[in-house]
């Protein structure tokens, strides 16, 4: 068959009211809706209910020609009869349309009335100029290109292949294709108004193998870089998981402060392995509290004291006996059995490696020197002195600390000691045993 335009009888020809159309082509064959809101549109649809609800729809030229009167430049000159379905009035005066398109016409002329545009129109379809294998040839081959198109195309829902199984005709499949695949508008129109069906869907065919390209090589990307993902944006996504777990358990910003600061000081702190590790344990339970909790309160208070308490090695201090008399000679007079005692006390000490469980007890009345001679010893030794007063203390938990369990539980007077001292071998002097 020539190619050549088939204009059917005069049936297929006529005037009709026309509604243009910004960045959508309305194909045959196809069931849109139409929100409508110019006015000569819905005078246009108005009239077109009044009559047989036929009515042409044509795409313009340009997006950008929003006023109430588009020239008949602005449009083009192949469009669709549609039927009108269904109708709905909005409360801001709009129209909701559903049309279903008919027919492929060529405009012949545009007509301007008082309230809307019509058209002269003639219907023209497209014929095939190829012979008939070569056109079923062609149809099997675009059907299943179109189908990896809608496959790989997230934006166009799986049901969309429905209506193109449906599909009998060559034409039928073509207008359903071209309105379904995502092209530019005027890309469209050129196919759209192409006379051979044989070249239209020849081209939308190459258009579909070379979207189908470039899907792929988005995928392939895509896996590239989620693959390739930095360690900062890994960091990142965790970093906003965790932002959501803390504001789920009712962490503040202040309690990610003191988490933070907890980390640093675990980090600083000369802690041995076995204190490190369970200071980790704690501050890892520590971070997914609730600040409510009552645990919450017995944790903070005990990394507190863990990471407080001295716990770098006591620098052994090398000290001299005659200094050491010389000491106790200027603080005390008299007494010199029990400088003779402190002496050889701090002779063994001196000569001695280790020197393990030596306690001194003084006693006497009150105001004889002995607390005095506690503070005397720890300069002659070169040592941070403590006084821890016992003196009406019924609890030895008060001496050597309580357990944690128990709500507001602190460590002993010892441990306070050391920790106010700033040192672990502090001279101590339990004063005032009852």
């Amino acid at each position: 068959m020539a190619k050549k335009d088939i204009i059917l009888n005069k049936k297929n020809s006529g005037t009709l009211p026309v509604i243009p159309l910004r960045n959508l082509l309305l194909a045959p064959n196809t069931i849109t809706p139409l929100l409508v809101g110019r006015q000569l549109s819905i005078h246009a649809a108005e009239m077109a209910l009044v009559r047989d609800k036929k009515i042409i729809c044509i795409t313009q030229k340009y997006e950008t020609v929003t006023d109430e009167d588009p020239k008949a430049k602005d449009l083009y000159r192949y469009g669709t009869i549609c039927t009108i379905l269904q109708t709905m009035k909005l409360p801001d005066g709009n129209m909701r349309l559903l049309v279903e398109g008919d027919k492929r016409v060529l405009i012949e002329k545009y007509r301007r009335n008082k309230k809307h545009l019509t058209a002269n129109y003639v219907v023209k379809e497209k014929i095939l100029s190829e012979n008939e294998l070569e056109s079923e040839a062609l149809l099997r081959s675009f059907r299943k290109a179109f189908k990896s198109y809608v496959d790989l195309n997230k934006s166009i829902p799986e049901e969309a292949m429905i209506p193109l199984s449906d599909a009998e005709n060559a034409d039928e499949f073509f207008y359903y294709a071209l309105s379904n695949i995502q092209l530019d508008i005027n890309r469209k129109q050129q196919l759209f108004e192409l006379n051979d069906l044989f070249e239209s869907i020849s081209q939308l065919y190459r258009i579909v193998i070379e979207e189908i390209q470039i899907l792929k090589l988005e995928y392939k990307i895509d896996g590239t870089v989620k693959s390739k993902l930095s360690k900062l944006q890994r960091e990142y996504y965790l970093n906003e998981q965790l932002k959501a777990i803390h504001k789920e358990l009712g962490i503040t910003k202040e309690d990610k402060t003191e988490l933070l600061d907890f980390k640093k000081k675990i980090e600083k702190v000369n802690l041995s392995d076995q204190a490190k590790k369970k200071a980790e344990g704690e501050l890892e339970r520590f971070a997914h509290m609730n600040s409510y909790s009552p645990e919450y309160s017995v944790t903070h208070t005990y990394l507190t004291w863990i990471l407080d308490l001295p716990w770098d090695d006591p620098k052994l201090r090398d000290f001299d006996l005659n200094i050491a008399q010389d000491i106790l000679d200027d603080d005390h007079y008299g007494l010199v059995k029990v400088k003779e005692r402190i002496l050889e006390y701090l002779a063994v000490v001196k000569l001695a490696e280790k020197v393990k469980g030596q306690i001194l007890c003084f006693v006497g009345p009150p105001g004889v020197g002995k607390t005095s001679l506690g503070k005397s010893i720890a300069r002659a030794m070169d040592r941070k002195f403590v006084r821890l007063s016992l003196g009406g203390v019924r609890d030895e938990a008060e001496i050597r600390g309580h357990r944690r369990t128990y709500v507001g539980a602190l460590p002993g007077v010892i441990m306070q000691s050391m920790k106010k001292a700033g040192t672990t071998n502090p001279l101590i002097m339990m004063d005032e045993i009852d």
